[in-house]
């Protein structure tokens, strides 16, 4: 007769690899002061704390009975409002009679997902005296007025006593503009070292500059068209940021021009790891040995993505790469036939984890594969079975929108009145899959 197997008798790699399949809330839930082995086993689960998709019920239950006992060993929170619509209000109630700083002395790192701003400016007001936690990560953060902007950058901040170093705020969230008016005059927040964020215009970012001084490393994304009259105004010798090492750019709205990228490059002078994201019709910006005389030669690493739209002229590629064989390898996807659109970039593509491109230049992007790119945006003209081969060449991506103008259905088919659709496709697994499916699922 066979013994009767328990969870006990499996060895320690097999329960770990289990523990792989459970939410983080279960694994604590379930296993969390069992006996001496399994608290050993899930260490790494209280140094990590996920609250995703925990139900109300889980919620209340860990937090009143697990989360004193544990609250000494989190290093890193996740609250998760997308799956749990009430955590975000309920989370900081639990925290009225006891401070944050008592039950969280080693948290260094919270991360607040699809957050609205009034629940994140309660939480972010109970974030103080942590004497260790330094990093703020916020995704997807949503519905945020035009007034509330400024609100959540001051509250982010200056929160935890100023001790935060890091913000991070990932492209899916709502941009987040410095306006003047709300801020005190000459107030600078020396505490923020490392900032990723998005804003609208070149405006914003002028400002932000003069409010953070001590800016170490920068990622950010301008999100609006905007003619640029007053560039030496906007940049003046009081924005040069001495400390400023790494700076990740993206600007597709607007136009560049040689001059302007020129400029801006002046007023940075320390500049050591460069990622660039722009549009241009300056046959400049895309020539390499041009583009080399203007960056500081204190840069290490550079990457650099452009989109190149030439108002009159037309280009010719074999003299681009010509340009760039000195300085990096390059890329350039074109369409001979069109000859209206390149996007040309460096090599690796491993600075961006995002792709925007136009569906003109297909048959040469077919020739790579960006299998570091997460997120897909396509310009495209095409028919909708037209697509695939496209989004085959980035077969990692969790989040793709594809832009359609004019007519999306074949010649014998009812013709769309619609002079432009969009598709926004979602992929939460990092597998191949029948994108079909998901299109046919996600139009709208």
């Amino acid at each position: 007769m066979s013994s009767i197997s328990i969870l006990e008798t499996l060895p320690d790699e097999l329960l770990l690899e289990i523990c792989k399949y459970l939410l983080c809330i279960d694994v604590l839930l379930s296993f969390d002061n069992l006996n001496q082995r399994f608290v050993c086993l899930t260490r790494d689960y209280r140094r990590c704390v996920s609250l995703h998709k925990a139900s109300y019920k889980q919620s209340f239950q860990f937090c009143t009975t697990i989360l004193p006992q544990i609250g000494s060993y989190i290093q890193t929170l996740i609250i998760d409002n997308c799956y749990s619509s009430l955590q975000a209000i309920v989370f900081p109630t639990y925290f009225t009679h006891i401070p944050m700083s008592k039950c969280f002395p080693c948290l260094e790192k919270i991360i607040l997902i699809s957050f609205r701003p009034d629940p994140l400016l309660v939480l972010l007001n109970i974030l103080t005296n942590l004497r260790s936690l330094s990093i703020i990560e916020l995704r997807s953060l949503f519905r945020v007025t035009l007034n509330q902007q400024s609100e959540i950058l001051i509250a982010l901040f200056q929160a935890n006593n100023q001790r935060i170093k890091s913000i991070h705020i990932d492209d899916q969230s709502c941009p987040l503009n410095p306006i003047r008016k709300y801020f005190l005059a000459k107030k600078q927040y020396s505490n923020i070292h490392h900032l990723q964020i998005q804003i609208s215009t070149l405006n914003d970012l002028s400002f932000l500059l003069q409010l953070i001084p001590n800016i170490q490393s920068l990622n950010v994304s301008i999100t609006k068209r905007r003619h640029i009259d007053h560039l030496n105004r906007l940049f003046s010798s009081t924005n040069r940021l001495n400390l400023l090492r790494t700076l990740q750019f993206k600007s597709v709205q607007h136009s560049w021009t040689f001059d302007e990228l020129n400029h801006l490059f002046k007023h940075l002078p320390t500049i050591e790891h460069l990622s660039l994201n722009i549009r241009t019709s300056d046959v400049r910006l895309i020539n390499g040995q041009i583009l080399q005389n203007c960056l500081s030669k204190q840069i290490q690493t550079f990457h650099y993505a452009v989109h190149y739209l030439p108002e009159q002229m037309l280009f010719n590629v074999e003299q681009i790469r010509q340009t760039w064989q000195m300085f990096r390898p390059i890329v350039c996807l074109y369409n001979r036939t069109e000859n209206d659109y390149m996007f040309l970039h460096t090599l690796p593509y491993s600075s961006f984890d995002y792709l925007e491109v136009s569906s003109t230049v297909m048959n040469s992007l077919m020739n790579y594969s960006y299998t570091n790119i997460q997120r897909l945006h396509i310009d495209c003209d095409w028919k909708i079975n037209e697509i695939f081969p496209i989004i085959r060449c980035c077969q990692y991506i969790r989040y793709a929108m594809i832009w359609f103008h004019g007519n999306l259905m074949s010649t014998n088919e009812q013709q769309s009145t619609d002079s432009s659709r969009i598709f926004r496709i979602h992929v939460f697994s990092e597998i191949k899959i029948s994108f079909s499916v998901y299109l046919l699922r996600l139009y709208e």
